[in-house]
């Protein structure tokens, strides 16, 4: 047989290497990692990965020695990395089902959402509905399984590829730990070169014409008109939407400061107080008011003229609640800001308003 390329036999044990020691590391913390330390569990990790390094230049070695064994040594080394992937993403499937995966303390479900992490508000989401996450998981081991079956191999690594792409995503996004972006992007490295071995017949079902259904005998530019409308149509009914962000500038929430009643400052609320704490201006003109407590609220809708600077708001929540809201809305000092005077019920009300970024 025609030898192999030391860079082809470098690569596929680096890869090999990095998963099996990235699995390793994240499988001996989680389940052996009370008895080891977890500066000895990554020390391992990097000498499993030093070892798979080493096994490339003694197979150059060997192959030189018997040439014909260079194939069962990238069949072992191919398999040493099939069976990682179908091991560690097996896993992952059986921490779905045993709540140990996507979990939140329970005491951080009462903060308030805006208080949550990337983390912890992808945890919570996922987490609440536990079918969800075996349906996940059986998906999950489904491919881990299509793994160990050539005939069913290149189905599992393409039924794995969104699933893993979908991971980096959120790891990405959400900033989750940059260690579980790791993870998922050494285990998609793996899934990728084990993607490459099969590209006769990944080119053969993607490229083929032969078997591709009859078209309808349309022109080409018809055909083409029809595929850009496809993209042009939805652009087009967004583009000209009446969005209901009527007013981008003041839409976001606030701190209150400065708060003036009657005239008179009023000092930081106590836990108990009621006193204005935050206010709320978001899509479709909605306003609430916060009384130091997400409990204790105002909800409505508001009006603004910003050639007057005149704000208003007519209230829905709590039923039967009709204390007039109005008054001048100007720009304050710094960007972000605004001052506001007007009436609140019978009382005069002066206070600034401080935008928090998301």
């Amino acid at each position: 047989m025609d030898r192999i390329a030391f860079s082809r036999k470098l690569i596929v044990c680096l890869i090999t290497g990095l998963v099996v020691g990235a699995s390793f590391r994240r499988l001996t913390s989680r389940f052996i990692g009370h008895g080891v330390t977890l500066p000895l569990v990554s020390l391992l990790a990097y000498a499993l990965l030093i070892i798979f390094l080493l096994t490339a230049v003694v197979w150059n070695h060997r192959e030189r020695l018997h040439p014909a064994s260079s194939l069962r040594w990238l069949q072992v080394i191919q398999g040493i990395l099939l069976y990682t992937l179908a091991i560690d993403l097996c896993t992952f499937g059986w921490n779905k089902v045993y709540h140990l995966q996507m979990v939140v303390p329970l005491g951080q479900l009462d903060i308030p959402f805006s208080a949550l992490s990337g983390e912890e508000l992808t945890w919570a989401y996922f987490g609440w509905s536990y079918p969800y996450m075996v349906a996940l998981a059986i998906m999950q081991m489904a491919c881990a399984l299509l793994l160990l079956w050539r005939r069913t191999r290149l189905l599992g690594l393409i039924m794995i590829v969104p699933v893993l792409l979908n991971i980096i995503l959120i790891d990405t996004f959400y900033r989750m730990p940059p260690g579980v972006l790791l993870h998922a992007l050494i285990l998609t490295g793996g899934v990728a070169y084990l993607l490459t071995t099969l590209y006769q017949p990944l080119a053969e079902f993607f490229l083929r014409r032969d078997w591709l259904p009859v078209g309808v005998g349309w022109k080409a530019p018809v055909k083409w008109l029809l595929r850009a409308g496809v993209a042009v149509v939805p652009f087009v009914l967004n583009a000209t939407y009446d969005y209901p962000d009527r007013h981008p500038e003041l839409t976001g929430k606030y701190i209150v400061k400065q708060l003036k009643v009657n005239h008179i400052p009023c000092a930081q609320p106590a836990t108990g107080d009621s006193l204005l704490t935050k206010v709320f201006m978001d899509l479709e003109n909605d306003f609430v008011l916060e009384f130091n407590d997400w409990r204790r609220r105002y909800i409505g809708t508001y009006e603004y003229h910003p050639q007057e600077g005149k704000l208003s708001a007519r209230w829905r929540y709590p039923a039967g609640v009709h204390e007039p809201f109005s008054g001048i809305l100007k720009p304050g000092g710094q960007r972000g800001t605004w001052r506001f005077q007007g009436i609140l019920g019978r009382d005069t009300v002066e206070m600034q308003l401080v935008k928090v970024k998301r």
